[in-house]
């Protein structure tokens, strides 16, 4: 019985009632037949403020909103509509615009539900007119005083630019005597009558945008004279005025400017008045353009810089100052911003009221407007509409012609903002558009009763339930499921309890209905658990068909099996058990075949079948050729049959292959099983052709297959061929390893390797082939072979000097090269330079020093690094100095430059340039000669006297030594003993050498002065003293010798003077005797007539020395003195370092030093050791070691890897050191790279893919060359380890990782590595996480409750999201038909569906797909059998040992048994070695496999396996465990640690190990 009930509605008027009725359908129809419509709300363009345009142009401005549907356009100017509404034109186009299109555009954009009104837009014509009529003027001034010349009027949009002109010349904007104001006029200060007075002043005015220029007429200046010289105070020309900005403008400015005389004692300054008065600086924010601050910048205004202004003049004259001050204000305007969260859209119920708010923030306090559809709020008539105070929007009772678009526009005199508000208004009563229905059903259907209502506000639904007069609320659970869009209930599977009255209540606030319906349900006999469609049992096992039945308790069963049409009977093999179980034991081929069951009651009768299928191992397979492809030398095609396939269908075949030795008399030394090796993956049942790819060649190999199907491995077939297949032999296919080279010298390199893997000879290694080429280059490589084998060494010649080569190697054999190894990169050593310095230039400087320019020899013939250079200077006789000098490290590539000094004056010679080396000098440049320019020559020598008498005497003296020019004569001059008044000269040739001076008086001492001259002047004079009439005589010998102040190569000597021989003493000479030796030696003479102490220099330090000393004078020497005392010279420093530094390279981070020492006699005093100081060749910093004087070698340790390090050594004593040993230079020997590149990034680049960038690794930390580099990457959050992507190469600093897991976030470190192995890992883990994408498929979906007609699927979220989840969507369909059903879009939060119209007893494919943003994912399907009384699986059969078994995996098999009608969902497998117990193999086994390769175990060890099967019911239990297989033997777990070796004796060495920790445990198990 169908019921319904409305609740009583108030009488209405017809009219009211079509009213209500309409807008009950307005209020529906968007919802149900316009949901994608909405109106305008914002603009995508919008007309805004540019630039101005020149009068005549084209001028279009735009608008245009999104809107569904699309908006229609209106456009207004300054407030006035100028269009009508247009759907096809959202712009708005003026051909030839004029000055009367100026003004302030809008546009308004509408459809049906709403319009929205742009944002102002100033449009701005330009143009300019004539100045205002004016003629010339003339301008009266007193001197001194300032006038303002005002701009003439001018209608000009924009403003114009405005330049002045003084007669004919423009003015600058500012200078010290005038100054163009901000409003273009012109200021004209401290006028003067005689400089100003008469010029003609005009303005020209340049309009920017149309180029338009306009004149004014002449001004004429006429100055009055007040005076000069007069003093004038300061006057306020121009003031600043009031100034309005606003945030966002660059800068605006306040203008001052005084006039004062003179103007250089006038000082403007500005201020900042507030709380106290600042004055303001040049800064950032307050700019002056000159130093007469009469313009103040100030650059983007903000709130904070409004305020009052002031301008001061400071007038200092005549030391009196006076001020003069002047203020503005600055008002800073700031844009409004609305500050309320204002939505975009509101939805409300008809009658609701609403308020939004809009406030807004602005300087000065924005205006709020609201406007509706465009409309000013405050035009509509509507007394339930109003803005408040506030500036709040608020509609009460809200009616369906309150819909629409509102904006709040807030507006200041900075400009305006708004935002916009759809409001939607919506009601209707509730109205049943689908009501329940009375049903009666059998037992096991599901119940629908529909309930679709429409209203507004949406009704609320409510079932209920009412049995025994008792009424109860209906909510989904269980197998009540209420449908959240359409209100169904729907009851699953129904039972007798279910029968009860059933109704739907709908209320909202518009009013209230119901309809109520019965529900009867009955119950019926039926078969509950058939049997399956297809029963498969392993021939010999027990076959049981089940057929299990629910009734009525009070209901008889009798059941009957048939095979065929033949009933079945029970005997010693067959039983029917009480259940209804068919159990037939020990089944064999002729028990296959179709069964019935058939199901006899009063409820009713009932039948179901199965197809039973006997299956058993598949038949020996048979090898019917082999042979070795042409093309594939490695590889042998292996044709073949497989045997019968037991019944059921082969999955895969198994092939394996053994490497034998044979011989041809005694053949296969193997048993039949023994040396198997599978090949790691299956072949395809359909197949009868194999390759089987890498063998080795030149071994003999035989071969086998087996068949596999679902009972488990049959027997392998014989192994083929009888006699075993003779690879051919190939080239080798690996490369030499630890392949490195090392510098011999400036032409060799030695090469050093190891053989390859002996694995990958294939066949007898005859040799080794290198090649090399000039690093960088792309011609070909040079080749060159190798000593024969076993050499693993070879000296690769005739190289070119200091050169990077690039060098590779591979083996070969009577076959061919095998594969060449990463290339090396080494360099010869260094030679000398094999070309000399070019473009060489010698100029003089001076007399002593020239200047030499060079051009470098051409790098590449340098042979080396570049030291330096020798300058080579050559004179006459052997005269030869040198000078070295190291490259500009400026430009060590153009003109080099050095001074030579001290070189012997007016001499020529000749000058080379030689470039050198480490190893050496290369030849020299080409002699240049030049000659030293002229100077006074030096003083002449043996002066002495002849022919004394009283009154003349004769002077003889020869030529200076070194005349330094061309001697143009001499000056002799004489006087009186200390009496410089009675000098006379005479000026004598260059050939006079004697001279007779007369008219001298008797019996008096003279002084003879003469010098030579040259052109440069005259030179030194030499002297000597005689007495007229007096001869001369040689001196006597000195005495009294004394020795003091003794240092270690000097000492004081002093002495009396003996007899002078009655003239003045002209030189002493010194001679010693040395370290006891009895010959007398010159050590010292000086020429110093009154010397009594002699500072003797040159002595040799730690010195035994006795010395003497003779005077010298005109005459002739005289007698030597009588020995001093014996002494010896102090210590002092040694005089050279070691000779012969050498360093020699041991390892990554030590150097061996070894020198030849100093002798005895370099020491200068006692030996006390050698200093060594040692730095990297990059570095400043130093490190010194100290060495006992014995030492002849050091080895520095601990140093960096594959650095260059620089050595230098000296010797000290007990005073000090002697100067250091050349530079020695050495790099140590690599090693692995000690610090990870810097600079790594690592940007996503799609879901799967991130680039990785890296910069080098720091210079200091390479230790070596940088052969690749390894990228690591790996993800904490979803447990990825370690992977590595190998970059070779040392130029490549980029790659891409691909084949990632999607939207996972991973850490990415680089690495770098050289030869010697991986280095350090970059310091920064970069996490980065892939891109968005569809998902994975879900994951542990299975039916929890499953009835004949409904299913319940359950799933959880897929384990690889690649995104953030949004939905799922199942879909379904029946195993052999098309597609069923979808759901609709799920939320995410919904992990489980209810389909409720299956058929009974039908598998079904249910599949459940998840989203993300970026669309459905790969859907995961599942199989369902609708069905009741599901059970858990039984245990699978006993799992059986295939034959691959490996060291680490074995291979077990297994044969299903039945699955409770439950689709089994997944398998468990667990294993335990011997006396251990059972372990889980912890991955999930697919429903599909009855194969599985257990891997992860020990070598050598004994294990059993067991298999249980897990439905939806549950898991089953685990089957008999397999009969023990013990794993194969394999290589030992780990490499030995804490490896030792000991020097033993002169021959032998003591080797000492520790076990692996994974050896020993597996030792310690053994025993």
């Amino acid at each position: 019985m169908k019921r319904f009930k409305r609740l009583e509605m108030p009488m209405l008027s017809s009219k009211a009632y079509f009213t209500t009725l309409f807008l009950t359908f307005l209020s529906v129809w968007p919802d149900k037949c316009l949901m994608q419509d909405y109106p305008p709300r914002e603009f995508s363009t919008e007309p805004n403020t540019q630039n101005p345009i020149p009068e005549l142009s084209l001028k279009i401005v735009l608008c245009r909103a999104s809107s569904s549907p699309s908006a229609q356009y209106r456009w207004m100017k300054d407030g006035t509509y100028i269009t009508e509404y247009n759907a096809l034109d959202y712009s708005y186009r003026m051909i030839s615009v004029n000055r009367t299109d100026a003004g302030i555009y809008r546009c308004v954009a509408k459809n049906y539900l709403g319009a929205i009104r742009s944002k102002g837009a100033k449009i701005v014509i330009a143009y300019i007119d004539n100045f205002e009529s004016h003629t010339n003027q003339t301008v009266n001034v007193l001197s001194g005083d300032g006038v303002v010349i005002n701009l003439p009027s001018i209608n000009s949009v924009p403003d114009p630019a405005v330049s002045w002109y003084a007669s004919g010349v423009e003015m600058a904007p500012e200078a010290q005597r005038h100054q163009i104001t901000l409003e273009k006029n012109l200021v004209l200060l401290s006028t003067s009558i005689h400089s100003d007075n008469g010029k003609i002043y005009k303005a020209e005015a340049l309009n920017g945008i149309n180029g338009v220029i306009r004149r004014t007429k002449d001004f004429a200046l006429r100055v009055g004279d007040t005076g000069e010289g007069v003093t004038k105070p300061p006057a306020l020309l121009v003031g600043p005025k009031n100034t309005t900005a606003k945030t966002g403008d660059r800068d605006t400015k306040l203008e001052c400017i005084y006039n004062a005389r003179p103007l250089s004692g006038l000082q403007t300054k500005w201020y900042k008045k507030g709380s106290q008065r600042t004055e303001i600086v040049g800064s950032n924010k307050y700019i002056f353009n000159t130093l007469y601050k009469r313009v103040l910048t100030i650059k983007d205004p903000d709130l904070s810089d409004a305020g009052q202004y002031e301008c001061e003049a400071v007038f200092v004259s005549n030391g009196q100052s006076s001020t003069m001050t002047s203020d503005a204000y600055l008002t800073v305007n700031e844009a409004p911003l609305i500050t309320s969260q204002i939505q975009s859209q509101y939805l409300r119920d008809f009658g609701q009221s609403i308020q939004v708010d809009c406030q807004a923030t602005g300087n000065p306090s924005p205006t709020i407007t609201w406007y509706f559809n465009a409309q000013p709020v405050s035009s509509v008539a509507n007394n339930r509409l109003s803005v408040t105070q506030g500036g709040s929007l608020k509609i009460e009772n809200l009616e369906l012609s309150d819909s629409g678009v509102y904006q709040c526009f807030a507006s200041n005199a900075a400009g305006e903002t708004k935002v916009s508000a759809w409001i939607k208004v919506d009601q209707s009563p509730p109205m049943f558009i689908s009501s329940p229905l009375n049903l009666t059903l059998v037992e096991g259907a599901d119940a629908r009763f529909p309930c679709e209502v429409s209203g507004a506000p949406k009704p609320v639904i409510i079932w209920k339930k009412k049995l025994d007069n008792i009424e109860s609320e209906v909510t989904t659970g269980g197998r009540y499921q209420i449908s959240p869009t359409t209100n169904e209930l729907l009851i699953i599977t129904t039972e007798p309890s279910d029968s009860a009255l059933f109704s739907c209540n709908a209320s909202n606030s518009q009013g209230s209905i119901y309809a109520e319906a019965t529900l009867n349900v009955y119950q019926r006999t039926q078969i509950t658990q058939p049997p399956l469609a297809i029963t498969e049992v392993e021939k010999g096992s027990v076959a049981s068909l089940q057929c299990g039945v629910s009734h009525d308790v009070n209901v008889n069963i009798t059941w009957k099996w048939y095979q065929g049409q033949v009933e079945l009977n029970p005997s010693d093999r067959i039983t029917i058990e009480q259940d209804g179980t068919l159990t037939i034991l020990s089944v064999s081929s002729s028990d296959s075949g179709v069964y019935k069951c058939q199901v006899l009651s009063a409820g009713g009768n009932d039948e179901r079948s199965t197809n039973l299928k006997v299956i058993e191992l598949p038949f020996m397979p048979v090898i019917t050729n082999i042979a070795v492809p042409p093309t594939a030398l490695k590889s042998a095609n292996i044709s073949f049959s497989p045997g019968p396939n037991g019944n059921t269908p082969i999955e895969r075949f198994i092939f394996q292959k053994r490497m034998v030795t044979y011989y041809p008399d005694k053949g296969v030394t193997m048993g039949e099983d023994e040396g198997w090796e599978t090949y790691p993956q299956d072949v395809a049942p359909n197949v009868r052709f194999f390759v089987m790819p890498n063998l080795r060649p030149a071994r003999y190999f035989q071969f086998r297959l087996k068949s596999v199907n679902k009972v488990g491995v049959g027997p392998a077939s014989h192994a083929k061929p009888n006699t075993p297949l003779l690879m051919p032999e190939q080239p080798p296919e690996a490369a030499p390893r630890g392949f490195y080279g090392s510098p011999r010298s400036n032409s060799s390199i030695m090469l050093n390797w190891q053989a390859p893997p002996s694995d990958t000879w294939n066949g007898d290694l005859t040799g080794y082939k290198v090649k090399y080429r000039l690093k960088g280059y792309t011609s070909p490589f040079l080749e060159r072979n190798t000593n024969p084998w076993p050499s693993t060494s070879f000296e690769l010649t005739g190289l070119i000097v200091f050169t990077e080569y690039e060098i590779k190697i591979a083996a070969y054999n009577n076959e061919g090269v095998g594969l060449y190894s990463d290339s090396i990169n080494v360099r010869t050593r260094e030679g000398v330079p094999g070309v000399p310095p070019t473009d060489v230039n010698v100029s003089s400087v001076n007399s002593t020093a020239i200047k030499i320019v060079w051009l470098p020899p051409d790098a590449s013939k340098i042979n080396g690094v570049n030291l330096g250079y020798i300058i080579l200077a050559k004179g006459p006789g052997n005269i030869e100095e040198r000078l070295t000098v190291p490259p500009d490290p400026t430009d060590p590539y153009n003109f080099q430059q050095a001074f030579m000094y001290n070189l012997k004056k007016f001499t020529d010679y000749t000058i080379t340039v030689t470039c050198y080396t480490g190893q050496g000098p290369g030849p020299a440049s080409t002699p240049v000669h030049i000659k030293t320019e002229e100077d006074v020559p030096d003083e002449v020598v043996h002066l002495s006297f002849t022919d004394i008498f009283d009154t003349s005497v004769k002077v003889i003296w020869q030529h200076p030594v070194e005349i330094n020019g061309i001697l143009t004569g001499y000056t002799l001059l004489w006087e009186k003993k200390n009496q410089n008044k009675t000098r006379k000269d005479i000026n004598l040739s260059n050939t006079t050498l004697t001279y007779t001076v007369r008219d001298l008086d008797p019996t008096t001492k003279y002084t003879i002065y003469i010098y030579g001259k040259t052109s440069k002047g005259a030179g030194k004079n030499s002297s000597a003293d005689f007495e007229s009439g007096v001869p001369p005589e040689r001196p006597g010998a000195p005495y009294n010798l004394g020795i003091s102040d003794i240092q270690a190569r000097s000492t004081l000597l002093q002495f009396l003077l003996g007899y002078d021989g009655k003239t003045s003493i002209t030189l002493w000479r010194i001679h010693g005797q040395i370290d006891n030796n009895d010959t007398w030696v010159p050590v010292y003479e000086i020429s110093d007539p009154d010397a009594r102490t002699i500072l003797v220099p040159n002595l040799r330090p730690f010195t035994m020395y006795r010395l003497r000393i003779t005077a010298v004078n005109i005459v002739g020497p005289g007698n030597y003195s009588a020995p001093s005392r014996q002494f010896q010279t102090a210590q002092a420093p040694p005089n050279v370092p070691p000779d012969n530094v050498t360093v020699r390279a041991i390892n990554s981070t030590a150097l061996r030093i070894s020198w030849a020492p100093l002798s005895q006699l370099n020491w200068n005093g006692y030996p006390r050791g050698y200093r060594m100081i040692y730095k990297r060749k990059d570095e400043v910093n130093t490190h010194e070691v100290v060495l006992d004087t014995d030492s002849e070698s050091y080895t520095l340790a601990k140093l960096e890897e594959w650095m260059e390090y620089e050595v230098k050594m000296n010797a000290y004593n007990d005073v000090g050191s002697s100067p250091f040993s050349p530079i020695s230079t050495e790099r140590t020997r690599d090693a692995k790279p000690s610090h990870g590149p810097v600079a790594v990034t690592a940007d996503a680049v799609s879901s799967t893919a991130i680039n990785v960038t890296w910069g080098d690794v720091p210079l200091d930390d390479r230790n070596g060359i940088i052969l690749g580099y390894r990228v690591l990457y790996k993800s904490l959050s979803e447990n990825i380890k370690d992977q590595y992507k190998d970059v070779p190469g040392n130029e490549t600093y980029y790659v891409r990782l691909t084949n990632l897991r999607k939207y996972v976030e991973y850490q990415v470190q680089v690495l770098a590595y050289t030869r010697m192995g991986d280095g350090v890992l970059s310091q920064d883990v970069l996490s980065v996480q892939t891109d968005e994408d569809v998902p994975g498929p879900p994951t542990k979906i299975w039916f929890p409750e499953v009835t004949y007609s409904t299913a319940k699927v359950v799933w959880e979220p897929p384990t690889q999201p690649n995104g953030i989840l949004t939905g799922y969507l199942v879909s379904y369909k029946e195993r052999d038909g098309s597609l069923q059903g979808n759901s609709s879009d799920l939320p995410v939060t919904q992990k489980q569906y209810t389909v409720a119209t299956l058929q009974r007893e039908q598998y079904y494919i249910f599949k459940v797909m998840a989203r993300t943003r970026l669309g459905w994912g790969e859907p995961k399907e599942v199989l369902v059998y609708t069905i009741i009384n599901r059970r858990k699986p039984d245990k699978p059969m006993k799992p059986q040992i295939t034959a691959e078994v490996q060291a680490r995996n074995i291979t077990i098999s297994w044969q299903p048994a039945y699955d409770g009608y439950g689709p089994i969902r997944n398998y468990t497998i667990q294993y335990k070695s011997e006396g251990k117990n059972w372990v889980d193999f912890q991955e999930s086994i697919p429903p599909s496999s009855s194969t599985f390769t257990v891997t992860g175990l020990h070598p050598n060890t004994r294990y059993n396996f067991r298999v249980a099967a897990t439905n939806d019911i549950g898991k089953s239990n685990f089957s008999d465990p397999s009969d023990e297989v013990r794993t194969r033997q394999d290589k030992p777990e780990g490499a030995p640690l804490n490896l030792q070796v000991k020097p033993l004796t002169t021959d032998s060495i003591h080797i000492t190990w520790e076990h692996h920790q994974l050896l020993l445990s597996i030792l310690l198990q053994r025993q």
